[in-house]
């Protein structure tokens, strides 16, 4: 979802106990940011990523679960 030019907010919903970790990759490959944590009950998740240090350009948001693997394309502008 885009929320500005300086912050990327992104939200999902947790069905049970998981554990998942995040991250977002510039278009080389490298990793620019990325966090891990758990959660024991079902619950909507938000996370919220400053992109205001980040070079305008093509970035890669992975979300990682026990059970599943999300990668989408987000695009920061200045």
């Amino acid at each position: 979802k885009y929320s500005g030019y300086s912050q990327l907010e992104v939200s999902f919903m947790t069905l049970d106990y998981n554990d998942y970790s995040c991250s977002l990759w510039d278009i080389r490959g490298s990793k620019v940011w990325d966090m891990a944590k758990s959660t024991e009950i079902k619950s909507n998740e938000t996370i919220n990523i400053g992109t205001s240090q980040f070079p305008e350009g093509l970035y890669f948001f992975h979300l990682q679960t026990s059970n599943k693997s999300i990668t989408k394309k987000v695009f920061v502008r200045k």
